[in-house]
């Protein structure tokens, strides 16, 4: 069970990593970030 949780925890953070890198491009060109609702409830 341990194991399984370390498992969607690393998940969480490689998609925060992929929204944080999603943020800066935009930052960058000056746009505005849009978030995808697929992770939304």
């Amino acid at each position: 069970m341990e194991a399984l949780q370390h498992i969607r925890i690393n998940l969480r953070w490689k998609e925060l990593d992929k929204e944080n890198a999603a943020i800066k491009k935009a930052k960058e060109q000056q746009i505005k970030y849009e978030p995808s609702n697929a992770g939304k409830w």
